[in-house]
Formats: C-alpha cells, structure tokens, sequence
C-alpha cells in the first residue's frame, strides 16, 4: 500500500510537470498573470516581444516537459535494488525545476499585478517529498 500511494503522488507531481510544460510549448500567447503583470495585452505587443516571450516560454517547457518524463520514468522502474539512488534523482530534479519556477514566480507576485499559480508548485514540492520519503523508508 505505501509503494501505491508513494507511487500516486510521484506521479502526479511528474504529471504537474509535464502539463506545465505542454501548456507553456503549445500556448500561442502568454497567460493571464503574464498580461496582468505587464499590464498589456498580447496583441499590443511588437512582433519581436512576442517572439522573445513565447521563445522564453518554450524553453522553460523543455525543462519542465524533461523532469516531468523524468520523474515518471524513474518511479515506474523504481526497485529494491535502485530505491534510493533512483528516489533521489527524482526529488532532486523535481525540486529544482519546481524551486527554479517558484522563485521565479515569487519575482513576478512581488514586482507586478501578476498572480502566478504558486499553489500548485507548493502541491508538487509537497507531493515529492512525500513520494520521497515513501519510497526510502519501507
């Protein structure tokens, strides 16, 4: 049962990843917060900013598309004799694309009017440590 529930939640957070990584590849403008926070609609904008924008948007996706393969990956093949490494590698890529996006969320609530969904990054931190800790302590 703690190896199912262990499994659920690295799932999920893996599955976080890659649905904000899809979202930001196949979005054809920027989000909401993005309009909020520069106080400006997308069609107000030159083509370049545009370009620069969905260029950065798309690399971010790359990342986040990649851990969130990454994740799922390694739970699926996770076993007694790779737990722990495999365990690790997943908390530890999770937590770096998930703290690289916190703060720069965090950047975008303090300096602007943009409301990131910070919420759901905090739900993937929550849901790897405790996928973490279920998988290295049965």
């Amino acid at each position: 049962m703690q190896q199912l529930i262990a499994d659920i939640f690295t799932y999920f957070s893996g599955s976080i990843s890659l649905i904000f990584g899809l979202v930001y590849l196949f979005k054809k403008s920027f989000l909401n917060y993005h309009k909020n926070a520069i106080d400006t609609n997308w069609k107000d904008l030159n083509f370049e900013f545009q370009t620069l924008i969905l260029a950065l948007m798309r690399a971010v996706s790359g990342g986040a598309i990649a851990v969130g393969f990454t994740i799922i990956i390694l739970q699926y093949n996770l076993n007694p004799d790779n737990r722990n490494w495999m365990a690790f590698i997943i908390l530890i890529s999770g937590f770096i694309i998930s703290i690289c996006s916190l703060y720069a969320m965090l950047m975008v609530r303090l300096q602007t009017k943009g409301k990131p969904p910070m919420i759901i990054i905090f739900l993937s931190l929550i849901l790897l440590s405790a996928g973490f800790f279920l998988n290295t302590n049965y």
